[in-house]
Formats: C-alpha cells, sequence, structure tokens
C-alpha cells in the first residue's frame, strides 16, 4: 500500500507534502468494526513507514459525535490531534445559511421581542436552559426560534439520536430550514414549537426503535383529529421528548402543565392564555383516557407517557402504596427508621477520649420514652419522640451533674415524610416485582417508575434534611451545645459529658500504668509505681487506695474491672491491672485462682486476672524473715528447681506439694509402715499470701527436721521395697522346697505388722535362707544327674559295637546328642542361683535326668548306623512276665519276630 502511495503522489522520486482528508468519515465508518478496523490499519501502516518521511498527512472529518461510539474511539489513538467544532460555530452557520434578516425587517421583529420579553423569559424558569440576559441579544437573528427552545432541541436530539447523526450540524441546518419554512408565512409574533422536531424525526425514531409503535400511533391518531386531539398529540410529543432526557443529568425539566405550556406556545402575541388554561384541561383528558399518568414531584405534578405495560406497572404500583397506606405501624417504623437511622450515624462518628491517655469512650443511644436503668454509670444520648416543650422540660429537668445527652428531634412533616416513604417504597417494591423489561413498552414503564422512585428519594432526603437540620443538642440541665453540625455537637456534648460522668478519672490520667503493669507483671517490682511518679507506699496512692477499700475482704478481677471501668471512674484496662499487680508486687494484695492456689505478680497471668480472687495482706515481713523463707522453700523443692526474689507466695505451695509428696513416698500400703503425719505442712496451706509465709517462718525447724526424715525414710522405703519384691520372687522359686512354708510365713508377719522398715532388717536373713535351700536343692539335682550320666556312658562304653569306633567318631556322635560332658550351673551369687532355677526348674531336671538313658541308646544307634547301615532296628515288645511259661512264650515270639527281620537285612533289637 505505501508503494501504491509513493508511486501516486511522488515527483521525479521526491515526495511532496501531502495532506489526504477522509471527510465525513464518521458516516463512512458507521457501526462496521471491520471498516473502523481498516481506517485504523490505514493510519498506522502510513504513520510508521519511514519511506513516507513523515510529508503525508491524514485528517478525518466527523461530526461533533465522533468521541461518542465506542467504535469509533478506537481511531483516536491514530488521529491524535483533535479539533472540535464549537456550538458558537453551529450558531453561526445557522444565522447565515437560514435565519439571515433583511434590515428592513429588524425593526419590527426588535419590536415585537421587546414586547413579549416577558412571556419568553418565563419560559423553562428554574431549569438549566433557561432564559439568560446573553440571549437577548442573539434574538432578532435567531427568530423565529426562541433561544431556550434551541436549547432544549441541542438536549433532546443526542439522547434520542444514540448514534449521534441527529444532533450533526447538516440535520440541524435541515430541521431549522423546515422549521423557518413553517413559520415563513404566519404573522410576525409567531414561533416555532418545541414539539416540532418530533415530526422531523418521528419516523426515524420508530425505525430505531426509540419510541415504540403505540405510542407513534397514538400519537399519529391525535394528530388527524380536532384542534383539541391535535394539541393532544403535540403534548403527548413533547412529553415524549422531555422524557427521553438523562436522568442522570439535573437538568430542571419536567413535564408539568407550565412547562408543556411554555414549550408549545406558538405565538407570543395572541392566544397564550386560553393556551395555558386549555393545557390542564386536555392533560386530565388523557389521564382519564389513559395514555398520560400524573406523577408527584419536587417540581409539582408531573405527567409520563401510559401504555398498556405501564399501566400494569402503574396498578401494581397503586397496589403498593394503598397496603402501605393501610399499615399505618409499619409506616411509622419506616419513618423512625430513617430519623434512627440518621441520629445513629452522627452519633457513631464522634470519637470521644478522655484525659491525656485518650481513654475512648463510647455514647450509647436510646430512642425509647425513658432512659435505661444504667444511664447512671454509662454515656448515653437520648432521643425520645416529644414535642419541643416536652423536651426542653425534660433536660432543663434532669440532674446537672447528670452525664446524659439530650437530642431533639422535631417532630414536624411527619404527614410529609410518611407519603414520601410511601412513594418510595412502592415504587421499589414494584421495580423488584416486576423486574427489567425486555420490550420497548416495558422499558418506558420501568423508566417512568425508576424516575418515580428517584423524584420519592428526592422528596425523602429534601424533607429529612429540613427535619436534621432543627436538630437540638442540650446537656442534661438544660446546658445547649454548640456545633455546625450534629456530629460536633455530639462530639463537643461527649467531651463535657465525660467529665460529668467520669468524675474520678483524673487521679488515674497517666500514661505510666502500662510501664506499671509491666515492672511489676515481669519482675515483681514492689515500686513498680516508680513509674508514674509515685515513691511512697504502694496503696497510698489514689488509685491503688481506691481499689484496695472496694476489694474489702475479697473480690474477683471481674468485679474490680467491672466496677473501676464504669463510673464515677471509667479508668482504663492498664489503669486497673497496673494497680493491682503494682499492690501484689508490694505485697499489699495478696491472689488465689480458681482452685485457691496463691499466685504473685509474676506468675498470674493477664487472661486470668478476671476469675483470680484479690484479698487485702494484713501481714508484713521483714527482709530477714523473707530470705529464710525462700531458704525453707529451696529445701523443699525439687533438685533443679529454685525459688527467686519476690517468688515467694508462689513457690511456697509447690514446696509444700513436693514436701507432701516426699513424706508419701516414706510409707504406704503394707508392708510398708503408715505414711508419715504432714499436719505441720496441712496446717500451712491453711494461710495465703504474706500470713502464710509467715507461717513457714514460724514453723521453720519443724519442718526441715521433720521434711529431712520423711526423706531418709523415703530412701529406706524405696530399698527395702525393692528386697520385698525379690523375697516374692524367691517365694515364689521355693514353693515346692520344705523352706517355703516357713518363709511364707515370716513375709504374713511382716505384712500383717507393717514391719517392712523394722530394724534390724527382716528381709536379709529370709532372702539368705531361700537362697541357701535354693542353692542346695539345685546342687542335688546336679549330683543326681551326673550320676546318671556317669551310669548310661559306661554302659554305652561296654558295647561291642560302640568299642568298633574311633575316638574321634565316638566324640562326634556323642556331640551330636549333647553327651560330650556334665552340664556346669553358677551359684556363686543369689542372683545367679535365681537365674540358675529360672531357666531350669526341679521339674525340668527331673525331666532331662529321665531322658539321659533314651539320648544314649540315641547316640548307640547312630554308632550302628555308621558300622552296619543296612542295619534295621526292631522294637520289642516288652511285656510283664510272671511265669516260666510267660518267659517261653515271650522268647518264642522275640524270636518269630527277629527271624523275620533278619530276612531282610542285619537287625538290631531294641
Amino acid at each position: 500500500m505505501v508503494t501504491a502511495v509513493i508511486d501516486a503522489i511522488a515527483i521525479n522520486g521526491e515526495l511532496p507534502l501531502t495532506l489526504v482528508v477522509l471527510d465525513e468519515v464518521q458516516q463512512y465508518i458507521g457501526d462496521d468494526i471491520d471498516t473502523a478496523m481498516a481506517v485504523q490499519e490505514l493510519g498506522e501502516t502510513c504513520g510508521e513507514d519511514g519511506r513516507l518521511d513523515s510529508k503525508l498527512l491524514f485528517i478525518g472529518t466527523g461530526q461533533s459525535a465522533l468521541t461518542s461510539t465506542e467504535n469509533l474511539q478506537r481511531l483516536m489513538g491514530r488521529f491524535t490531534v483533535n479539533v472540535q467544532l464549537q456550538d458558537t460555530d453551529v450558531d453561526s452557520v445557522i444565522r447565515k445559511v437560514i435565519l439571515q434578516k433583511n434590515e428592513s425587517a429588524r425593526s419590527s421583529i426588535q419590536t415585537v421581542i421587546d414586547n413579549e420579553l416577558g412571556e419568553i423569559s418565563r419560559h423553562l424558569r428554574g431549569s438549566t436552559i433557561e432564559h439568560n440576559k446573553d440571549d437577548e441579544k442573539w434574538m432578532v437573528a435567531d427568530y423565529p426560534l426562541l433561544p431556550v427552545r434551541r436549547r432544549f432541541w441541542e438536549k433532546v436530539l443526542p439522547a434520542l439520536d444514540k448514534t449521534g447523526t441527529g444532533s450533526q450540524l447538516r440535520n440541524q441546518l435541515r430541521i431549522v430550514h423546515e422549521a423557518t419554512k413553517s413559520t415563513a408565512e404566519q404573522p410576525l409574533g409567531c414561533v416555532v414549537p418545541a414539539d416540532y422536531i418530533y415530526d422531523q424525526i418521528a419516523t426515524k425514531l420508530l425505525n430505531s426503535g426509540v419510541i415504540g409503535k403505540d405510542i407513534y400511533e397514538t400519537i399519529s391518531r391525535l394528530k388527524a383529529g380536532n384542534s383539541d386531539q391535535k394539541l393532544q398529540s403535540r403534548l403527548l410529543a413533547l412529553i415524549l421528548l422531555i422524557s427521553k432526557l438523562p436522568t442522570d443529568i439535573e437538568s430542571g425539566i419536567a413535564a408539568t402543565a407550565d412547562t408543556l405550556s411554555d414549550l408549545l406556545l406558538e405565538n407570543l402575541q395572541e392566544g397564550k392564555h386560553e393556551l395555558r388554561a386549555l393545557v390542564p384541561k386536555l392533560l386530565t383528558q388523557l389521564v382519564d383516557d389513559g395514555l398520560v399518568m400524573p406523577m408527584q414531584t419536587t417540581v409539582g405534578e408531573e405527567y409520563r407517557l401510559q401504555t398498556i405495560e405501564s399501566q400494569q406497572w402503574y396498578d401494581m404500583y397503586r397496589q403498593q402504596e394503598n397496603e402501605l397506606k393501610a399499615n399505618p405501624q409499619l409506616l411509622e417504623t419506616y419513618r423512625s427508621q430513617e430519623i434512627q437511622s440518621y441520629v445513629r450515624k452522627q452519633v457513631l462518628s464522634a470519637r470521644i477520649t478522655q484525659g491525656n491517655v485518650a481513654e475512648p469512650r463510647l455514647i450509647n443511644v436510646e430512642f425509647g420514652p425513658e432512659l435505661p436503668s444504667e444511664a447512671n454509670k454509662k454515656l448515653y444520648a437520648w432521643a425520645p419522640e416529644v414535642p419541643e416543650k416536652n423536651f426542653n422540660a425534660l433536660a432543663r429537668g434532669a440532674d446537672p451533674d447528670s452525664a446524659t445527652i439530650y437530642i431533639h428531634v422535631p417532630t414536624t412533616q411527619r404527614d410529609e415524610l410518611r407519603k414520601a416513604i410511601v412513594e418510595l417504597k412502592a415504587a421499589e417494591t414494584t421495580i423488584d416485582v416486576r423486574g427489567i423489561a425486555k420490550t420497548d413498552a416495558g422499558k418506558e414503564a420501568y423508566a417512568a417508575m425508576e424516575y418515580r422512585f428517584k423524584e420519592a428519594d428526592r422528596a425523602k432526603k429534601a424533607i429529612l434534611k429540613d427535619i436534621f437540620s432543627q436538630i437540638q443538642v442540650k446537656l442534661a440541665g438544660g446546658q445547649e451545645v454548640e456545633g455546625e453540625n450534629l456530629a460536633e455537637q455530639i462530639q463537643n456534648a461527649g467531651k463535657l459529658a465525660s467529665q460529668r460522668l467520669f468524675s474520678k478519672f483524673k487521679m488515674a490520667d497517666d500514661k505510666g500504668w502500662a510501664k506499671v503493669y509491666s515492672r511489676a507483671s515481669t519482675q515483681g517490682d514492689p515500686n513498680a509505681l516508680e513509674a508514674i511518679g509515685h515513691n511512697d507506699e504502694a496503696d497510698k496512692h489514689p488509685v491503688c487506695s481506691e481499689i484496695k477499700r472496694f476489694i474489702g475482704l475479697v473480690k474477683t478481677g471481674k468485679e474490680i474491672i467491672d466496677n473501676f471501668k464504669d463510673a464515677p471512674y471509667g479508668w482504663g484496662k492498664d489503669t486497673i491491672e497496673g494497680a493491682i499487680f503494682a499492690m501484689m508486687a508490694a505485697g499489699v494484695l495478696k491472689a488465689s485462682d480458681a482452685q485457691e492456689r496463691p499466685v504473685d505478680a509474676k506468675s498470674l497471668d493477664r487472661s486470668s486476672v478476671t476469675q483470680t480472687k484479690f484479698r487485702p495482706e494484713n501481714v508484713t515481713l521483714s527482709k530477714v524473715q523473707t530470705i529464710k523463707v525462700r531458704g525453707l522453700i529451696n529445701a523443699l523443692l525439687p533438685e533443679g528447681q529454685n525459688c527467686g526474689a519476690n517468688e515467694e507466695q508462689s513457690k511456697l505451695p509447690q514446696a509444700i506439694a513436693n514436701a507432701k509428696q516426699i513424706a508419701r513416698s516414706a510409707g504406704g500400703e503394707a508392708p510398708l509402715p503408715l505414711a508419715p503425719s504432714t499436719t505441720v505442712l496441712t496446717n500451712l496451706e491453711m494461710y495465703s499470701g504474706n500470713e502464710q509465709l509467715q507461717q513457714a517462718f514460724d514453723a521453720k525447724d519443724e519442718i526441715e527436721t521433720q521434711f529431712k526424715q520423711w526423706q531418709e525414710q523415703a530412701d529406706l522405703a524405696k530399698r527395702r521395697m525393692g528386697q520385698w519384691n525379690e523375697l516374692k520372687t524367691a517365694s515364689r522359686l521355693c514353693k515346692d522346697l520344705a523352706i517355703h512354708s516357713t518363709i511364707a510365713e515370716q513375709m504374713d508377719s511382716i505384712e500383717s505388722n507393717r514391719s517392712l522398715l523394722a530394724e534390724p532388717n527382716p528381709i536379709s536373713p529370709l532372702l539368705k535362707q531361700v537362697e541357701s535351700a535354693l542353692r542346695d536343692a539345685i546342687t542335688a539335682k546336679l549330683s543326681e544327674y551326673e550320676d546318671e550320666f556317669n551310669a548310661c556312658h559306661r554302659d554305652l562304653l561296654d558295647d561291642a559295637n560302640w568299642a568298633k569306633l574311633d575316638g574321634a567318631k565316638k566324640q562326634a556322635l556323642l556331640e551330636k546328642r549333647s553327651l560330650n560332658s556334665v552340664p556346669t550351673v553358677d551359684l556363686s551369687s543369689s542372683a545367679a542361683v535365681y537365674d540358675a532355677i529360672e531357666e531350669t526348674s526341679f521339674e525340668q531336671w527331673n525331666d532331662r535326668i529321665s531322658a539321659l538313658p533314651g539320648r544314649f541308646d540315641a547316640a548307640l544307634k547312630d554308632a550302628i548306623s555308621e558300622l552296619t547301615p543296612k542295619a534295621k532296628h526292631c522294637r520289642l515288645n516288652k511285656p510283664v512276665i510272671e511265669s516260666e511259661e510267660d518267659l517261653q512264650k515271650w522268647l518264642s515270639e522275640i524270636e518269630a519276630q527277629i527271624r523275620a527281620e533278619l530276612a531282610n537285612g542285619p537287625v538290631v533289637p531294641s
């Protein structure tokens, strides 16, 4: 493409400076995306090709809506220099081309305009396009167009024609030209009515779907009727045009009877009064015919077009409206919610803090007829719905020291507010139920109902704004509170009310309480109050004194916190807990958990403060006493645990628990004696805090002596129980021996007498007796085994077959049957004796002895198999022989049996 351009315009190979104008490119492109892309590609290709050497310039021309459509906006990146056609340029062209006047007529026109300037200037008064002083210098030049109507067209045309072509210069020229022609033959004073443009663009609007077919046909039908019907058709056309104006831009143009009359007027000199009287009547007739519907708005009664579908919407609206009116209780709820929501929002926006520590203060809101009972403990803003006279009496009659903030919301305009709420809720429900319409008529109905909703909302807000602007704020006693707005008044009132309610806050107003808490809780520092400059005894600080006085005999942390966070104190968490922990660290307070176990400042977790019980400490220990008690605690604690400074109160219970455990382990179930008494420790547990430390100091020597005895006895019990368990095992092992009954009897005596820890040791002799008896019994069995082994071994040696083997073979066969030697048993110690009997019981020794002959026979059989591999062992029957006859019979049977076996080879009887 670039090559073709160069070939077309180059002169002797040189490119001249060339301007390419794409005239009316907007109309050429239209809605075609492909065409827009082609134009864009043309600009990009020629603009980026260096061969053109920046000597080719493109200009695209279009009307004022060039940037109003997405399809055209894509070109703006390539056509970067924008030259916008100004409205003054359009006006200038129209005045020169169409509205140019002969000089001879100018004075007559000026006379009419001067005479009727009052009428002209009243048109659309209050709107954004109303008459202004600058209009007067152009009135003659613009005649028969009135400036207000020109501006009306300028607003309506873009709203009706989204493509922008309707507001192009040529279209404006055409419309103005046709309008001028329509008035050219009429008397001087006749002007172009505002509805004239409807006839010029109606068919196009119908084809583009901007207006529905039914309303188009209705306007056309009335236009063909009598004079009243023609005027009705013009009213409908104007109402339609006004309804198309953007609702998101406040223009002040509404289809009221006055506005419609202003725009319909055709003759400045005649018939204007008759027209203004006729228009309301015709509108009423249109309402009766169901063609338009009235709407009450902030500008008065406004009219909207009515279709079959919009009638359905309107009927539902009326139904919702009637249902709301029939439910005054619900309406009152809605009204109260609007008032209360605003007041709550303003109260919540206030950020009230008190003192140097900026303690936050929450203002509670009450709308009921009476104040809550806790109003003397918390900040309250009270807004009762009462007349102003009653409100002033309530505020002035209240205690001047009370902290209640009185808010008066005027009770005026109740009916107006309810009416606006009814219209708002009815329109809102109708929109929700009917949903977003899809047909043209439905969309019109939806837009009308949405407009009704916005108007009702605007009316409601205007009424509320007026009500809220009259709100009064006073303090109890009648003191008025200044402020630019309600939020500022609440802010100022809150500060004053906080000073009234929390009258004792000042004594605690110090930023150092967090440091006090930190020093007391982490270090157990008895001088933690130095962080706020207090160097005297802890309970002499005003805050600590108040808390200690409240505690009395005992209070939980929750009771303390709840009391001092409310009036008249209003202290923060750091203040309350800092004072508590400081007094604990200083020995002024003592604390115990839910199980009445003492805790000190270092061991008390902050999350457990509310469940902790606090009591005043009435006992004071000297430093020497505290050190000695700490030594006692360290003596009673398990090895590896130590009590540090300021930990005595929390560690002493642990030490007592450990000492009791040692005492329990010094005795127990039989045969142990009963555990020693720990009365001295039990008595100690009846106390807490410094009083417990004092009791520990007083009983220190007794506790240390008894604890030492308990430790020694516990160690002895541990050793003796080991021996006892050993004796029970030994007794079980010797159950088959004669000594067992004696041992059992002695053990029963020890258990019944609980004499395990008696001296001399009752267990040692019994263990020795059992050990000796077991050793003797095992030795006897071993000797019996050895005798049987030797006898069987001699029989084996006497056997002829065994004698045939060499020594190595014999040794191998004996090892195979584990018969190479007599076993040995270690009986050198008691443990060895128990192991030996555990390994081989007396019953097992008997079985082993009985098995020896068989094992030696098996070795002999192995020897015969070695010598005569084919020999077969023949098991002989061995009956009881009682006579010679029995013997002969048995021998005969044996002989027959052996002979039968001999037929198969050598026989070895067994």
